[in-house]
């Protein structure tokens, strides 16, 4: 048997399930509405979240973009304070930040 690219990338990686598409950010201010364009929850993210708001939050779970940006903020603050600032996340910060300006 064979599958045509398209069916074969509708039936692996964009395959949605019975995924909900709505941020699950613990912390979500306002209504949750459908995110049109999410980005899933790694399992790391997963794990961090756990670790600032102790609240379970599963891998492939939709997070809208300005939660994903306040969760990188609150993980920089916690990085600073430990000492340890991450290089990474001020990037992302900073990539961010230009894309929501339009720069």
């Amino acid at each position: 048997m064979t599958i045509c690219p398209k069916h074969r990338r509708d039936l692996t990686v964009d395959w949605r399930g019975h995924k909900s598409s709505t941020c699950c950010y613990p912390s979500h201010e306002g209504q949750r509405k459908q995110v049109k364009d999410p980005r899933r929850v790694n399992y790391a993210t997963s794990k961090k979240i756990f670790a600032l708001h102790n609240a379970a939050v599963p891998v492939g779970s939709a997070i809208c973009v300005k939660c994903r940006t306040e969760h990188y903020r609150l993980r920089h603050e916690e990085d600073s304070e430990r000492g340890r600032g991450d290089q990474q996340v001020v990037y992302l910060l900073s990539l961010v930040t230009q894309f929501k300006l339009g720069i």
